[in-house]
This record gives C-alpha cells, structure tokens and sequence, in this order.
C-alpha cells in the first residue's frame, strides 16, 4: 500500500509541475499580447525548436532524462 501512495504523490506533484509549466507559458504570450497587441510568434518557434532538439538528443542518446 506504502508503494502505491507513493506512485500517487509522484504522479500528483508531476502534474502540478506540468499545469505551472503551461501556465506560465500562457501567461508569457498574454503578456507579450496584450503589450504589443500583436502575435510573438517567436515564442512558438522557441519552444518547437526546443522540442525538436531534445528529440533529437533522445534519439542519439536514448536517454530522456539526460536531454
């Protein structure tokens, strides 16, 4: 029973931790929208890019973690 708590608080704080990391995403381009009243679409291209790197740093590697 002791592991299955655990399990649960992992999986609750690793949710936490994803919702803080969308959050602080929308409230960066709401920011820049509301402030510029135009699109940054380089925040977009920022993250995209970010994505595609640590996908290909998966596939050299094989390590999630470490990329």
């Amino acid at each position: 029973m002791d592991n299955l708590a655990t399990t649960v608080a992992i999986q609750l704080f690793n949710g936490l931790v994803v919702g803080m990391i969308y959050a602080l995403i929308g409230i960066g381009l709401t920011l820049i929208l509301g402030l510029l009243d135009i699109p940054n679409f380089a925040h977009g291209a920022l993250y995209a890019l970010g994505a595609y790197m640590l996908l290909q740093f998966i596939g050299l590697t094989g390590s999630f973690w470490l990329g």
